[in-house]
C-alpha cells in the first residue's frame, strides 16, 4: 500500500514527554476541543488533558470538562471536585464483583481536577454525559432511580437495544443521549472552553459494540453547531503496548485489554505507525490537516483521520488498570 511518508514525517513533531508540548500553540483559543480513540484506557493519556485544562484556567477561562461516564454520578461529582465529599470515588472506581473498574490514571485525573478547582475557584466544572450502562449493585440502582426516573427509563431503552443486538439504533440512541446531556451542561455552565473526552472511535467492532465513528463525529459537530464554534478534534494513538476498555459481557462490566492494531482500518493505521516508528522520540503530534495523501486508496487514509485535526501518538503506553 502506497502512503506518503514524507508528508507524514514533515507534519509530525516528536517530543520526549507531554510537558514538552505547547498545546496552546496548536489549539489557540479554541472553545470546543475533543479527544478520541478510546483514550480512557491509556494511563499516559490523562496528563495531557490535565495540562490543557490548566492552560485554559491560567488564561482566565471558565472550563467545562465533559466525560464519557455515567450521568448519575454528577450528583456526587460536584461534591468531590469541590472537596466536600469522597463518595464519588466509592461509586466510580471499584466494585467487588469485577475488581477495579477504572484505573490509577483516571483516578489521578479526577484528583488533579479537584486540585485545579482549589487553585481556580468557580472556574472549573466537570460533568458526566453517558447513559446508565448497567446496575452493578442494588445500592447504585436505587440511587439512579432517585436521581432522574425519566433518564433512567431512557437508559433502560438504550441498554435494551444493545441486548437485542440492534447496534445501529443503539449507537444512535446513545449518541442522542450524550448530545442532550452535553447541551444541558453547556446551557447550565456557559463555559468559555468545553473539553470533550469521548473514546471508542472504532466502528463495526465485534464484542463491546460501542460508538461508531460517525456517531462520535456527530456529537462534536452538533455541539459545535450549538456553540457556533469550530471544534478542534484530537485523535489519540499508541505505537506499541496495550490499553483497555470497559465492556459489557454476560450482564457485567469488565475491563478488556486491547492492542492498537485491533481497530478499524488496521492496514492504513499500521502503515502510518511504520512511518512514525522511523522517527526519533517517545511521543508525537501530527498535524493531520496538512498531510497530502494520494486519492483512490483501497483503504482511505482520509476516512481514517476524518474530522480530526491532530494525532497525538505515544511510542509506549500502558493500560490504565
Amino acid at each position: 500500500m502506497f502512503i506518503n511518508k514524507q508528508s507524514i514525517a514533515k507534519n509530525t513533531k516528536a517530543f520526549r514527554s507531554f510537558a514538552d508540548v505547547d498545546l496552546k500553540s496548536y489549539l489557540g483559543t479554541s472553545r470546543l476541543i475533543g479527544f478520541g480513540e478510546n483514550p480512557h484506557g491509556i494511563r499516559e493519556y490523562y496528563p495531557i488533558v490535565r495540562d490543557l485544562v490548566q492552560d485554559n484556567l491560567v488564561r482566565g477561562c471558565k472550563v467545562l470538562v465533559l466525560l464519557e461516564n455515567e450521568y448519575w454520578l454528577n450528583h456526587v461529582l460536584d461534591d468531590f471536585v469541590h472537596g466536600r465529599s469522597d463518595e464519588f470515588t466509592r461509586h466510580t472506581f471499584y466494585d467487588p464483583s469485577i475488581s477495579a473498574l477504572y484505573g490509577a490514571g483516571l483516578r489521578q485525573f479526577y484528583t488533579d481536577l479537584q486540585e485545579l478547582n482549589r487553585s481556580f475557584p468557580e472556574k472549573l466544572t466537570c460533568r458526566h454525559i453517558d447513559y446508565f450502562m448497567n446496575p452493578l449493585n442494588q445500592e447504585r440502582s436505587d440511587i439512579v432511580k432517585s436521581v432522574d426516573p425519566v433518564k433512567l427509563a431512557s437508559s433502560d431503552d438504550i441498554r435494551q437495544l444493545q441486548k437485542d443486538k440492534n447496534y445501529q439504533q443503539f449507537a444512535e440512541a446513545r449518541e442522542q443521549f450524550i448530545f442532550q446531556e452535553a447541551i444541558e451542561a453547556q446551557q447550565e455552565i456557559q463555559p468559555d472552553v468545553t473539553i470533550l473526552l469521548m473514546g471508542s472511535f472504532h466502528v463495526g467492532k465485534q464484542g463491546g459494540f460501542p460508538f461508531g465513528d460517525v456517531f462520535v463525529k456527530s456529537v462534536m459537530a452538533r455541539l459545535a453547531e450549538f456553540m457556533n464554534s469550530k471544534p478542534v478534534s484530537i485523535r489519540f494513538s499508541v505505537l506499541t503496548g496495550e490499553y483497555a476498555k470497559v465492556e459489557l459481557r454476560n450482564n457485567m462490566l469488565i475491563k478488556v485489554p486491547l492492542n492498537c492494531e485491533e481497530w478499524r482500518q488496521e492496514g492504513i493505521q499500521i502503515e502510518f505507525q511504520k512511518v512514525i516508528c522511523e522517527l526519533s522520540g517517545d511521543a508525537f503530534i501530527t498535524d493531520l490537516s496538512n498531510i497530502n495523501m494520494p486519492e483512490g486508496l483501497a483503504i482511505s487514509y482520509k476516512d481514517w483521520v476524518a474530522n480530526h485535526d491532530y494525532m497525538i501518538t505515544l511510542r509506549y503506553a500502558s493500560p490504565d488498570n
